[in-house]
């Protein structure tokens, strides 16, 4: 099986550490760590979950070597009518960057967040769990 080496190809494909998954699947990096090392695999439900989130079906995921095989465009479901294929083509490459750029932008967001937060709390210690009464 090549289930380890895929989740790691994929993975890495789409930018994305191991520890992002914990917020995306809730699968904890160490879990995660553990199937791309081989160490352990996924519960049926995870398994699904994960071929799901990668587009892939689950007989690929876990047989074939996805680094020599998997086209580099991902599966798209975008009506293109009435375009030549040239257009159409244009049209793909520009969705899967879109794509690729909004879940770029949602893990900075989720970053953002956390920073604000943070500073925040050096800001005012104070504000966390403090009620102020009319």
């Amino acid at each position: 099986m090549r289930f380890g080496e895929n989740l790691k190809y994929l993975r890495e494909r789409k930018k994305l550490n191991q520890s992002d998954f914990e917020e995306i699947m809730g699968i904890k990096q160490t879990t995660w760590n553990n199937y791309e090392r081989g160490n352990s695999y996924p519960k049926l439900l995870d398994f699904i979950q994960i071929s799901k989130y990668f587009d892939i079906t689950e007989s690929d995921l876990l047989h074939k070597n996805l680094k020599e095989n998997l086209i580099s465009e991902p599966k798209m479901d975008y009506p293109i009518e009435k375009t030549n294929k040239k257009d159409a083509e244009r049209f793909k490459k520009a969705m899967y960057w879109f794509e690729e750029m909004v879940n770029e932008l949602r893990q900075d967001k989720k970053r953002l967040i956390s920073d604000i937060e943070y500073y925040k709390s050096l800001i005012n210690p104070d504000i966390k769990g403090k009620h102020t009464g009319s």
